[in-house]
C-alpha cells in the first residue's frame, strides 16, 4: 500500500497513513536487554476494508531489527 497506493485484499485507493500519538509506531531493538534503538514504523490502513501494513523506514532500521532477532 505504501508504493502501490492500494490496498492488495480489496482495491481500494482510500489509504491512511496511520501515526500513534507520538508521530511514529516504534519496534524496540535489543529488547531483551532493554538496549537499543528504536526502529520507526509507519502504519498504512485501507479505509475500505481494514487491512494494514507496517514499514521500516529505512535499511539500516532492517539491520538494526534483523541483528536483534536472530532466530526470527
Amino acid at each position: 500500500m505504501k508504493n502501490s497506493g492500494m490496498c492488495p485484499k480489496c482495491g481500494s485507493t482510500d489509504i491512511i497513513k496511520v501515526l500513534n500519538r507520538n508521530g511514529w509506531d516504534f519496534i524496540t531493538s535489543s529488547w531483551l536487554l532493554g538496549l537499543g534503538a528504536n526502529v520507526r514504523l509507519a502504519r498504512y490502513l485501507c479505509g475500505k476494508c481494514g487491512f494494514s501494513e507496517e514499514w521500516a523506514q529505512s535499511a539500516d532500521d532492517i539491520e538494526e531489527i534483523r541483528a536483534s532477532y536472530p532466530n526470527a
